[in-house]
């Protein structure tokens, strides 16, 4: 399953950076994570989540590699800021901009050579969709989009209707899974069946479980809601990740939910504050964060974990 957030022109710098350290404090087996960020924030973002799993792209790339293009950037420039991947032909840049699909086609085939990874989007506007035209016009996008011999492990595909972005509509789960059907069969036909098709369009976390579980969706490309959280599907499982910097020890969570409630409050803060529900966990003491668990629920330790804790401690003194 795939998780991209798009935060598209936000937010304040301060800001991101707490995002991307609430982004970069646990990570999930089975999810694969991308973040969209504002371009000047590409390097900043590269950085704080180097060691997380996230991958960082650019929302979007000219067709060119140089020239004299004020205000755009060129895909390997944003290679060389840490990004993997880009964005490209997003409903608001075919829109604000003017672009069409020869154009993304064109940004794509540059980005590949300049080794990066592409997300093509495409979708509908509302009264394609009235009119009876939806995927017509979507398979039409992904035709004149998609290059030539394109590698399946460096493509995926986002299915945004326009009229659901930013609104707080979205298509009903049989809308969803009609279209992305679709796609799939599309892509099937032409030998790229690995490519993951993402639904993007007022993901937020009351729906995002429902859309999560529609056949044929791949993961999601989430928009405002991702500048709260990272919506996530509900089969991830968390892990937790040692918060000292030369430590790399990570161990499952797999104890009750209230337990994985506070100790993600235990060890994910890097740096507790007086307000800290648990004092004693100073973040790089993460020691002194099993003793705070010790303590709050000591039935779980006995029952559950003193012997596993052994067995961690015992590795830690191995790879920290």
């Amino acid at each position: 399953m795939i998780v991209a957030a798009n935060w598209k022109m936000n937010p304040a710098m301060e800001e991101a950076s707490k995002l991307a350290m609430a982004y970069a404090s646990q990570t999930y087996d089975g999810v694969t994570r991308i973040l969209f960020p504002p371009h000047p924030y590409l390097v900043q973002m590269a950085m704080r989540l180097a060691d997380s799993g996230i991958r960082v792209g650019g929302q979007d790339c000219h067709a060119a590699t140089s020239g004299a293009h004020t205000g755009d950037v060129a895909a390997h420039m944003l290679a060389a800021c840490g990004a993997d991947i880009v964005l490209l032909g997003h409903s608001e840049r075919r829109s604000d901009h003017g672009e069409n699909d020869a154009l993304v086609r064109a940004k794509a085939e540059t980005a590949l050579a300049d080794g990066l990874s592409v997300m093509i989007c495409v979708g509908e506007t509302l009264q394609e969709r009235d009119a009876g035209n939806a995927q017509k016009v979507v398979l039409s996008q992904l035709a004149d989009s998609m290059p030539d011999d394109i590698d399946p492990q460096r493509v995926m595909v986002a299915y945004e209707p326009v009229w659901a972005i930013g609104t707080g509509k979205v298509a009903s789960t049989e809308d969803i899974a009609a279209m992305h059907a679709v796609i799939h069969s599309w892509l099937d036909e032409r030998g790229l069946k690995p490519v993951p098709v993402l639904y993007g369009g007022s993901v937020k976390p009351d729906n995002a479980g429902a859309i999560f579980a529609v056949p044929h969706v791949d993961g999601a490309l989430v928009g405002g809601a991702s500048l709260k959280l990272m919506i996530l599907p509900p089969s991830a499982k968390p892990r937790w990740k040692c918060c000292h910097p030369n430590r790399t020890l990570e161990f499952d969570i797999d104890w009750p939910y209230n337990c994985a409630i506070a100790n993600k409050q235990v060890l994910i803060h890097a740096n507790a504050g007086p307000d800290h529900p648990y004092p004693d966990c100073t973040g790089a003491d993460w020691r002194g964060a099993f003793a705070a668990f010790r303590r709050r629920w000591p039935r779980y330790w006995r029952r559950r974990w003193r012997r596993r804790w052994r067995l961690h401690e015992a590795l830690a003194q191995q790879t920290c």
